[in-house]
């Protein structure tokens, strides 16, 4: 294997017009050095080919820049310009080694552009850690690339809609957990921690399996939605936290949909309708008409003056 042609077109068109010291010395710049002594397996790997630029990055004013200016091309132009953001961020955390490189290459094209995301709104909270790269890098290999597609696509939503506020590191484990998931669970975390219910144990309580009813689409209209609007209105922590575990408990009951249900008829009444009002109703409240005087019949011109006598 070799690099891609549109790499090698710039590196012929570099050797033509690099400095005059660099052609006596025959010393190119530091990331052509390194790109020149990939191994052919290494060549064909686009994440190889880019760290080559981190470490020694051209100045634009180098010849050498247009190399560097022809990769990110490709890059673009192939549906991979997550690649750089990906590795830069990851070289700025101390996180891009070979092993981590070797993981990396389980992803295609858009993938990237969903770290290239996922990674900076990580790095404003501290949470580009190497473990937190092993929790969203298992998902690499043991899921289909569509679905792995949509793992990417949720964390990184709800790690948006989490923002810095709720953005932890044991939200983020809940996350992690059931990518699937992380958009119903991110608006769970969002009501509880508006309510300072985002507790370990509500959270550890949310991911198990036999709750999984509380993060569904149809909790969050039936449950999750009426609360967000409910709790602020109750004044104790502890008593919201009642409601919390009752839903708890009531999920790991037969028939917990219903029963649920149930109970938020009863937490949360609907507020109840005024009588409907009869037809006619109306016209028995209605005022009698007003009968009008023979001088105001006058005035519409109604009566003639009439001349003479019968």
């Amino acid at each position: 294997m070799s690099l891609p042609e549109e790499i090698q077109a710039a590196l012929q068109v570099y050797d033509v017009k690099k400095g005059k010291w660099r052609k006596l010395f025959r010393r190119d710049q530091g990331a052509i050095r390194a790109l020149r002594k990939l191994s052919s397996h290494d060549q064909a790997n686009l994440l190889q080919i880019y760290q080559c630029f981190i470490k020694n990055k051209p100045k634009s004013t180098q010849e050498s820049y247009k190399v560097y200016r022809a990769l990110l091309d490709y890059l673009t132009d192939i549906d991979y310009c997550g690649i750089p953001e990906t590795l830069n961020q990851l070289y700025n955390n101390k996180l891009l080694n070979p092993s981590n490189l070797n993981k990396l290459s389980e992803l295609k094209g858009n993938q990237f552009s969903q770290l290239a995301l996922l990674f900076p709104l990580l790095n404003t909270r501290g949470l580009l850690i190497q473990t937190n790269f092993d929790n969203i890098a298992k998902y690499f290999k043991i899921v289909t690339q569509n679905k792995l597609d949509d793992e990417l696509s949720n964390i990184v939503n709800a790690v948006n809609i989490l923002g810095n506020k709720y953005l932890t590191q044991g939200n983020l484990d809940c996350l992690l957990e059931k990518p699937l998931e992380a958009g119903s669970m991110v608006r769970v975390l969002r009501v509880l921690g508006a309510n300072n219910l985002l507790t370990a144990n509500n959270r550890v309580e949310l991911s198990k399996e036999e709750n999984r009813f509380l993060l569904s689409n149809q909790a969050y209209f039936v449950v999750w939605n009426p609360l967000e609007i409910h709790l602020p209105t109750i004044k104790a922590t502890h008593e919201k936290q009642l409601i919390i575990d009752k839903l708890i408990r009531l999920t790991q009951e037969e028939d917990p949909i219903k029963k649920i249900e149930n109970y938020m008829r009863e937490l949360i009444p609907e507020p109840s309708k005024p009588p409907k009002r009869n037809t006619f109703d109306k016209f028995s409240t209605a005022p009698p008409p007003r009968s009008k005087s023979r001088s105001s019949l006058n005035d519409l011109g109604i009566i003639m003056d009439i001349s003479g006598t019968l």
